[in-house]
């Protein structure tokens, strides 16, 4: 991108909320937000990973993350491959990586007033036809 308007501006903070509409790093947003300058940075996400884990990639870039794992080879390399593969090391690294720059509020957190309702949970069951019963059972 240019040095021109938003991206030539030293800013104080910068914050993406919905911050996983960059999990595509190829895109201008997420470009264009990596881009700009500022002191401070964060991300706000209900769902930091919505398909993949290469969904994180784009957030760790604009957080500014080092380590390697800014560059998408060695994402790939280190973190992307050895979970699919279920590789161990992988998993805590991600966990390490997770409990380091995420903030979970849970119900049960009684200092923080969330104002939830209680969880409810119906389950409506439905009968299939007979040509949907076959495919169902054929996947199972």
């Amino acid at each position: 991108p240019s040095k021109k308007g938003l991206v030539s501006v030293q800013w104080r903070r910068v914050v993406l909320d919905e911050g996983h509409i960059i999990r595509n790093p190829s895109t201008k947003a997420a470009v264009a937000s990596s881009c700009l300058l500022a002191r401070s940075r964060w991300v706000l996400s209900g769902t930091p990973i919505v398909n993949t884990i290469k969904d994180l990639y784009s957030m760790l870039k604009f957080l500014r993350i080092s380590g390697g794992l800014e560059k998408l080879e060695l994402f790939n390399a280190i973190l992307a491959r050895p979970l699919t593969q279920g590789n161990p090391e992988a998993e805590a690294l991600l966990q390490s990586i997770m409990r380091t720059m995420c903030l979970r509020r849970k119900k049960e957190m009684k200092f923080v007033d969330l104002k939830l309702p209680e969880l409810s949970e119906y389950v409506h069951r439905i009968q299939f036809r007979n040509d949907e019963s076959k495919k169902y059972k054929a996947l199972l």
